[in-house]
């Protein structure tokens, strides 16, 4: 299995970084902060949103410039293409209902750009059974293991394509930031 592995990270704190603002499309946006219950001593701080829960979704495939009066950021990349041509075992991703779990999962799909990762997340309803996979976009194709699953249950698998730019921030000191963009495609399925 060709599968790029996540990076573990021993402490997250979202900073407080002023009036936040997102352009897209032509179309700006205010984003909401909301304050990041503190679950474990690991993770905390403020998050971002949209102050319209129902809003479309963003589109994949533009351009998208952040600012963050806060910490005088000023940010753009391209988000990358959303996913198309998924299948999974052969079948055409929209049409999946269920999965073989005596079988490893082979997964396509369109590529977009090197540097991207394409990862799959299988979840299993009503339980803490799950498998989450990662591949280099351009390769185009990834096998993920299924035995997990073994006893039949409803579940959902989830496929996403993610990019992440780092950029400089100059607010007081020199440090990084990141973009990160994440467009996915979601079915509900029986694993077998």
């Amino acid at each position: 299995m060709s599968a790029t592995p996540l990076s573990e990270t021993a402490l997250v704190e979202f900073v407080d970084a002023g009036a936040v603002e997102l352009e897209v499309s032509g179309a700006r946006e205010s984003l909401a902060p909301y304050a990041f219950p503190t679950v474990t001593d690991s993770i905390s701080g403020v998050l971002y949103t949209s102050r319209d829960r129902a809003a479309d979704p963003l589109p994949s495939g533009s351009r998208y410039t952040l600012t963050a009066s806060g910490l005088q950021i000023r940010a753009s990349h391209d988000a990358p293409r959303a996913l198309s041509s998924v299948t999974l075992n052969g079948t055409p991703f929209a049409e999946v209902a269920n999965i073989d779990t005596h079988n490893p999962l082979d997964l396509t799909w369109d590529v977009d750009a090197p540097g991207d990762i394409v990862y799959v997340e299988l979840a299993a309803s009503g339980s803490a059974t799950r498998a989450i996979c990662s591949f280099a976009d351009e390769l185009g194709a990834g096998t993920v293991p299924t035995e997990a699953f073994a006893s039949a249950a409803t579940g959902r698998v989830v496929v996403h394509r993610l990019r992440s730019r780092e950029f400089e921030v100059l607010a007081g000191e020199s440090s990084r930031g990141e973009l990160r963009f994440d467009f996915a495609v979601a079915a509900n399925v029986a694993f077998e």
